[in-house]
């Protein structure tokens, strides 16, 4: 599920603050996504 919010509200070069500690998943589905 969080990989579709990633993949509709945002774009690739785009910027994304993550506070720490954060889930690894997340991390990684940006980094598939191009953000």
């Amino acid at each position: 599920a969080f990989v579709n919010v990633a993949l509709t509200l945002c774009d690739a070069g785009d910027s994304v603050v993550m506070f720490a500690p954060y889930y690894f998943n997340s991390y990684m589905s940006f980094q598939m996504t191009g953000v």
